[in-house]
């Protein structure tokens, strides 16, 4: 074998064991009522003080219980009892190997231990995994019905996470994590057993629930800047940057846009239109109404790329020209949880991790 397919392997193997440590966030959207009334937003005109702090920790979200309730309900079922896992594996067996709950690799047993296994990849690369990762694919097909059962599934070239729909023991008709259904022998179809069911079940949820995400948050159209709204040069704005926006100066003014120099190392300018620019936030600045749950809301992507990061002036700009920051902020969609009475934000990502945001320092999304 060459020290490339060497390598090759090592790496795929070794990035697969390391995704086991990534193994879900649980699914925390939920909508609230809206209310009577949208308060509308002026940014602050100064940092928030202790109270004010305060005020925005107490939020009108929904009790945990309910947050469960809802998750489980758009969750699929749960795993079945059987599995395809064999008592005794022999050298040279043709096996699955299942080091993620998504995607597998077929390898033959070198040498079979009693809690860890050594396999060797078509490549001819040699790793070791723990035995309750190995399922024998030269095997007698579990008896019984395995219609909800999850496993891994022969797709083309590839072995990835699906769920039986219904089947014999000669073929069955699966789901891959997309909801796409196919119709395989049975031989091609690997159940798990019931701890590598519950991790490929976790990823079909997490799976789905970007996807809904995503779906809802197309919907939902494009950030909307303030009316009348066009950037001055020497602005800091944001910048439609595909699944992101991020930080930008405006080096030129255009009849129809601007163009833009990104913050870091390379600043190579970039003509952009008018609809792919918003201004930061700052001081004084109106940035419409605040957004209701359910809604979706551009936000700053990390803690440390809100606006009390930058040192802009009145209008916008740099207030040192020659200390620009050291990279471009991004900023990023989240859907609205539940809004405080201060008007602090309780916004969520794509994963249902959850965090706060000043509704001043938000974008709502509009059509």
């Amino acid at each position: 074998m060459t020290s490339v397919g060497r390598w090759r392997d090592m790496c795929a193997v070794g990035w697969l064991l390391f995704a086991l440590s990534t193994l879900g966030c649980r699914e925390n959207e939920v909508r609230r009522s809206p209310p009577v009334n949208r308060p509308h937003r002026i940014a602050p005109t100064a940092p928030r003080s202790a109270a004010a702090a305060s005020a925005s920790a107490t939020v009108h979200a929904p009790p945990e219980s309910a947050s469960a309730a809802m998750s489980e309900a758009m969750a699929p079922p749960g795993p079945c009892g059987t599995s395809d896992r064999g008592e005794t594996l022999t050298t040279g067996q043709r096996v699955l190997v299942v080091p993620i709950r998504a995607n597998y690799l077929v390898a033959r047993v070198k040498v079979s231990g009693q809690d860890e296994v050594r396999v060797e990849s078509p490549t001819g690369n040699t790793f070791s995994i723990e035995r309750a990762r190995i399922y024998p694919l030269d095997r007698h097909q579990a008896e019984g019905d395995v219609a909800g059962c999850y496993g891994g599934c022969k797709l083309g070239d590839l072995w990835v996470a699906c769920r039986v729909l219904s089947g014999n023991h000669e073929r069955v008709r699966v789901e891959d994590h997309a909801g796409v259904e196919h119709s395989l022998p049975r031989a091609e179809a690997v159940v798990f057993d019931r701890a590598l069911q519950l991790q490929v079940r976790q990823f079909f949820v997490e799976t789905r629930r970007r996807d809904a995400f995503r779906d809802a948050l197309a919907e939902a159209g494009r950030p909307a800047p303030p009316p009348g709204y066009r950037p001055v040069l020497g602005e800091v704005v944001l910048v439609d940057s595909g699944p992101k926006y991020l930080t930008a100066e405006v080096v030129g003014v255009l009849p129809h846009g601007c163009k833009v120099r990104w913050f870091g190392h390379v600043r190579t300018p970039s003509d952009r239109p008018l609809a792919d620019l918003l201004p930061f936030p700052r001081a004084g600045f109106s940035l419409g109404e605040t957004a209701i749950p359910g809604e979706f809301v551009l936000a700053k992507g990390r803690d440390d790329h809100g606006a009390d990061r930058l040192h802009l002036t009145s209008d916008g700009k740099l207030a040192d020209p020659a200390s620009p920051p050291p990279q471009s902020f991004e900023w990023q969609a989240y859907r609205v949880v539940a809004v405080s009475e201060a008007g602090t934000l309780v916004v969520a990502d794509r994963d249902g991790r959850q965090k706060t945001e000043r509704a001043s320092e938000t974008f709502r999304y509009m059509r």
